[in-house]
């Protein structure tokens, strides 16, 4: 009898501690499954204001890479011109002597020194 008794006592410890068990790993699924989705929010907000800068960068390019926007860029900012005189190459051996040349060059159009800005001339 005080065996049955022990017997009884101990499935009946057994099922509390697997219901407790069991009542334990719901919750910590419950608490895991809500983090995950909380971070899985926070992800989405980054990614998805990633994927607008992404598209605004594009858009930049896009606008930057058209030729007459960078001829206009190049004009309006740094006041370059395009040259169409055809290539010459000149020797110079005398710093004195390209400092002439360039007040020339700058002198060639107009009759007063104005600053000419060419791509690739200093």
């Amino acid at each position: 009898m005080i065996k049955k008794n022990i017997k009884k006592q101990a499935s009946v410890f057994i099922a509390l501690a697997a219901i407790v068990a069991v009542l334990f790993l719901k919750a910590y699924q419950v608490i895991s499954v809500d983090l995950l989705m909380k971070e899985m929010l926070k992800l989405e907000q980054t990614r998805n204001g990633l994927l607008d800068e992404v598209q605004q960068l594009q858009s930049k390019v896009n606008k930057l890479s058209n030729i007459d926007r960078i001829s206009k860029k190049a004009r309006e900012q740094y006041k370059l011109v395009n040259n169409y005189d055809p290539a010459m190459f000149i020797k110079i051996n005398d710093y004195e002597d390209l400092q002439k040349i360039k007040k020339k060059f700058a002198r060639r159009n107009k009759k007063e020194e104005t600053e000419v800005n060419l791509a690739g001339v200093q």
